[in-house]
């Protein structure tokens, strides 16, 4: 079932442009220096947002994309991850925002 089939008005909306390009094998470091800045906001959202990755390494991106759109104004409520890389290189986020 999706969303809108469970009563949540959801949709998705392409609002970032991210032009970091590949990370892959980047040092945690890197991670965070490159994405924050490679994110822009091509429209915020007026409704909630939540972010969707495929993989979470370091969080770097998660954290860009989250603070650029709460800088354009959008209010950013999670973000779901499909799965998470344990590099042992880099502690755990410390939150979105």
């Amino acid at each position: 079932a999706g969303l809108r089939d469970v009563g949540l008005a959801a949709r998705a909306a392409p609002a970032l442009v991210i032009g970091a390009g590949e990370s892959r094998g980047s040092s945690a470091r890197g991670r965070w220096r490159d994405a924050r800045r490679s994110v822009r906001v091509r429209r915020a959202p007026a409704a909630p947002v939540l972010l969707v990755d495929d993989v979470v390494t370091t969080g770097a991106t998660l954290a860009a994309c989250a603070a650029a759109l709460e800088r354009a104004g959008a209010e950013v409520i999670g973000a779901l991850v499909a799965t998470h890389v344990d590099t042992g290189r880099a502690g755990p986020p410390s939150g979105l925002g």
